[in-house]
């Protein structure tokens, strides 16, 4: 005699960016091992492609996750943990003051946002000039931008990053599309930028939506207020 089936529930998980909801699954017992090894000394690059294989294998709709922003990723794998895990996490924060580690509790529901949010349009083209006749658009990186040859171990190739999100460039006759060009042809271009141009590219990304935490804490050590905010997906865990 067979053991009975277990039935998984599922749940909508709402994409930032575009508002469309993907149907999920929670992680099962089976993923457990999985989701421990985002808190211990694995690489950056292991820790993305963990990521990206959870999601994916826990979602019930085809979609093509490749194309998704890194805040949209960021924002779906915390939800997705919420649901399955449970909305509170412990953590340790360091005093602004002191620099002790002190404990806190947030809940993944009501205390993380993507920042930045209205600002967002995937559709609409950040163009950079260059020159008077030269210039390039640029988009906001997704996340399989993040991939083995962006990171390796601990450190972030930004080069890389950045000439992946170069959606075009042009000058007053063609307009160039970088999928037609090596990926080395494109940072060189970069690297040719001139140091002013180079703001304008850094203003785009300093005010790309990102999903943070607002955390308020008064440390137990100094009695200092401590008010600000917490992004990055692996300091939520």
């Amino acid at each position: 005699m067979s053991l009975p089936k277990l039935e998984t529930p599922t749940f909508k998980i709402k994409v930032p960016s575009t508002s469309q909801s993907i149907t999920f699954r929670p992680f099962l017992v089976k993923e457990e091992k999985l989701l421990l090894m985002l808190t211990d000394d694995s690489s950056s690059s292991e820790k993305f492609k963990l990521i990206r294989d959870l999601i994916t294998t826990c979602a019930q709709d085809e979609f093509d996750f490749s194309k998704l922003t890194t805040f949209d990723i960021e924002y779906i794998f915390i939800s997705l943990r919420s649901k399955s895990v449970g909305q509170e996490v412990s953590l340790n924060v360091k005093c602004s003051e002191c620099e002790t580690q002190c404990p806190i509790s947030i809940d993944l529901d009501q205390d993380v946002f993507v920042d930045n949010l209205n600002k967002s349009n995937k559709n609409k083209k950040f163009t950079v000039p260059i020159t008077n006749t030269v210039g390039m658009t640029l988009r906001y990186p997704f996340f399989e931008d993040l991939g083995k040859d962006s990171i390796s171990e601990d450190n972030v190739d930004v080069m890389s990053i950045l000439a992946k999100s170069i959606e075009s460039i042009y000058d007053d006759k063609t307009v160039y599309d970088p999928n037609d060009y090596t990926l080395d042809e494109i940072k060189e271009f970069i690297n040719n930028l001139s140091m002013k141009d180079l703001e304008k590219v850094k203003e785009f990304f300093d005010n790309t939506p990102k999903v943070k935490c607002k955390i308020d804490f008064t440390c137990p050590s100094c009695k200092h207020e401590n008010k600000r905010d917490l992004d990055g997906l692996v300091n939520f865990f």
